[in-house]
């Protein structure tokens, strides 16, 4: 099995090494590849990544500048699509610790697929001494226009395979994407399949660090909601972005049939929410 880690770094020097043991640690593997995008650190952080670099010739290095981790998980998903084809696609965070088979559960779910699949999976939450905070799963869509409205996915738990990686199309604009993988999930619901995984193989790591992690992101998302609208009028707006982007794959879909009228009539005016 061939494996690719796509991980996002910024200012991760306390808790990245323990991040890069537990990937070079993976059972299973019969090549890997560690792809690492820095989004501008200016701590250790690159040290450290280039110490790995002397001792694994399997870890590369972008450094870029701060662009925030949307957009630098979306640079690293762009590089992916250039190289050669890989049985399995992996985000990583820099602070989380993966379980010895984590990898390898996530592609026993995704072998069982013939069609573009993303993966996703529940999370073992942990401070960041690693003591044990509980298990959160997310709710997961019911009705067709759910995904819209609702993330089902975290994007360090997340995996797919070659077949997806080149469904998925790279928005022309990012200030409407609220982050990377609600768009991989828009695409899986909408244009090829996901799967769900009750059981984590990950320890999400909580702490006063994190940029994107439970308490911050339903704290956002809180305030967005309350904020007279604006939360539902940002996830609208994402969504006639990937409605642009996928509209001749989307068409051919019976629900969706509508937008090429819309499109067709006024383009423009569906960004002006």
């Amino acid at each position: 099995m061939k494996a690719v880690i796509l991980m996002s770094t910024f200012n991760g020097e306390s808790f990245l090494d323990a991040q890069m043991k537990s990937i070079l640690s993976q059972e299973g593997i019969d090549e890997l590849f560690v792809y690492i995008r820095d989004d501008g650190s200016t701590d250790n952080t690159i040290n450290m990544i280039k110490s790995y670099q002397l001792q694994h010739k399997n870890i590369f290095l972008d450094e870029g500048s701060n662009i925030g981790p949307c957009a630098s998980f979306f640079q690293l998903l762009k590089y992916a699509k250039t190289l050669d084809a890989a049985d399995i696609y992996l985000f990583s965070d820099q602070d989380d610790l993966w379980l010895p088979k984590k990898i390898e559960h996530s592609y026993a779910a995704l072998k069982k697929m013939d069609v573009p699949t993303l993966y996703s999976s529940s999370l073992n939450i942990v401070d960041k001494k690693l003591n044990a905070l509980g298990t959160y799963q997310h709710r997961q869509s019911k009705a067709l226009f759910d995904p819209i409205f609702i993330n089902s996915v975290t994007g360090c738990s997340s995996a797919w395979n070659y077949e997806f990686l080149k469904l998925v199309q790279i928005p022309r604009d990012l200030s409407n994407i609220l982050m990377h993988d609600w768009w991989l999930y828009l695409t899986a619901m909408y244009l090829g399949r996901f799967h769900y995984d009750q059981n984590s193989s990950i320890l999400y790591r909580q702490h006063g660090g994190n940029v994107i992690g439970i308490q911050s992101f339903w704290r956002k998302l809180t305030m967005l909601i309350k904020s007279s609208g604006i939360g539902s009028m940002l996830r609208i707006k994402q969504f006639l972005i990937f409605a642009t982007e996928y509209r001749k794959d989307l068409i051919k879909i019976d629900s969706f049939k509508f937008l090429n009228n819309s499109f067709n009539e006024n383009e423009t005016n569906l960004f002006k929410l």
